[in-house]
C-alpha cells in the first residue's frame, strides 16, 4: 500500500535542553512551498486459516517505511540532528488463534495480539519515526468494542469466548492495553526535568477493557 499526501504542510519539532522532545502549540505545522508532507508505504505478509469449525487462525506482519516533511530544531545543546525530514522505520503485527466445536451453540475460545510501534524521544533525534499508523480508519471493533486505542503506538492482548445459535450470537472479550512507548510530546508536558533526569518516566500501561456483547440479525 502507498500513500503520497502533497500538501506543503511541514510538521515543526525542537528539543530544550533537558532532553524533553516538545512543539510550539500555536505552530505545530507550517505550509511551506515544493515539500510533500507524506510519502508512506506498507509492505506485509500474513498467513491464516479460516474454518467455520476447529482451528482458525491469522498472523500479519507489515512494515511501514518513507517520510515525512519536518522542521527539527535544537533549542539549547540537547543532541538534536537537524533535519528536513523524519524517516520512517515502523512495524505492525496483528494475530489471532481460536477453536470452535462443532455443537449447536458452536462455543469459540479465541485469543489475540496486536502490535503497532511507536517513537521515543531517540527516535527523534537520530531523524526517524518509528510510530505505525494505518492509511484508513480503524475496522470497529478492531480493538476492542470502545475503540478506545488505534492500531498505532500500542501493545494489545486479548482473549474471548463467543457462541451462536440460529440468528443469535453472543460473547465476553478481555482486553489489556499499553502504549509501545510513551509518547515524547505527553511526557514532556507532563514529567518535570528532575523526574526526567532521573529516569522516572511515565508508565505505559492504558488499562482493561471488557466486553459483554449480544447479536440478533
Amino acid at each position: 500500500i502507498g500513500l503520497r499526501d502533497d500538501a506543503n504542510i511541514v510538521w515543526n519539532v525542537y528539543a530544550e535542553d533537558a532532553g524533553i522532545v516538545g512543539y510550539d502549540a500555536a505552530n505545530f505545522l507550517s505550509i511551506e512551498p515544493g515539500r510533500s508532507f507524506l510519502n508512506s508505504y506498507w509492505a506485509g505478509v500474513r498467513f491464516f486459516r479460516e474454518r467455520e469449525h476447529g482451528f482458525t487462525f491469522s498472523a500479519e506482519l507489515t512494515y511501514q517505511f518513507g517520510s515525512i516533511e519536518t522542521n527539527l530544531e535544537n533549542d539549547g545543546d540537547f543532541d538534536f540532528n537537524d533535519d528536513d525530514e523524519l524517516s520512517i522505520g515502523a512495524w505492525g503485527l496483528e494475530s489471532f488463534l481460536a477453536y470452535t466445536w462443532d455443537t449447536p451453540t458452536n462455543p469459540s475460545i479465541k485469543g489475540g495480539l496486536t502490535y503497532a510501534s511507536g517513537s521515543d524521544v531517540n527516535d527523534y533525534e537520530t531523524g526517524d519515526s518509528s510510530t505505525f499508523f494505518t492509511p484508513a480508519g480503524e475496522v470497529h471493533p478492531r480493538l476492542g468494542m470502545m475503540d478506545l486505542v488505534d492500531a498505532s503506538n500500542i501493545l494489545a492482548f486479548n482473549l474471548g469466548y463467543a457462541g451462536s445459535a440460529n440468528r443469535h450470537s453472543w460473547g465476553v472479550d478481555l482486553w489489556h492495553f499499553e502504549l509501545d512507548e510513551v509518547d515524547p510530546f505527553v511526557e514532556g508536558a507532563v514529567v518535570d526535568t528532575v523526574l526526567y533526569d532521573a529516569g522516572q518516566d511515565l508508565s505505559n500501561e492504558l488499562g482493561q477493557e471488557l466486553d459483554l456483547w449480544y447479536n440478533y440479525q
